[in-house]
């Protein structure tokens, strides 16, 4: 248990954990969108929390995609549940879920319109790139 209340002790891990409730996993392209929070920091904090037993790491392709892990114990399942009715009352919580709730519902190609290959490749895509951001503003 300590582990577990040492990695819920830091606010970017809450919001993390607040975006991985769903079902879905999640890659840190859609963290670093939401949070805006730099890849290094998201991934520091994943690691911290999958160190910890929090969370499960997938990798799909090129992407390592991130979800809650099941706990086993009650205990535990119960301080979940606590966490997230605390998360579901604090308001700009419930606002990056409803952003990212938006975001998952687009194509992943517009999502990571920043991964790109060559100049011809960037010039085609910044237009999604800065609707991406007025989408999420």
């Amino acid at each position: 248990m300590e582990s577990l209340f040492m990695a819920l002790a830091e606010k970017t891990r809450l919001r993390l954990l607040n975006l991985m409730r769903s079902d879905q996993e999640v890659c840190v392209g859609s963290f670093v969108k939401i949070l805006g929070v730099s890849q290094p920091k998201i991934s520091r904090h994943l690691a911290y929390l999958r160190n910890a037993g929090v969370v499960r790491a997938s990798r799909g392709g090129k992407w390592v995609r991130y979800s809650i892990a099941r706990f086993d114990p009650k205990e535990a399942r119960d301080v979940f549940e606590t966490l997230f009715d605390w998360l579901d009352s604090d308001q700009a919580m419930r606002h990056e879920r409803e952003k990212y709730i938006e975001l998952i519902e687009l194509p992943e190609s517009f999502i990571f319109a920043e991964t790109h290959t060559n100049e011809r490749d960037i010039e085609r895509s910044e237009p999604a790139h800065n609707e991406l951001e007025e989408f999420l503003l």
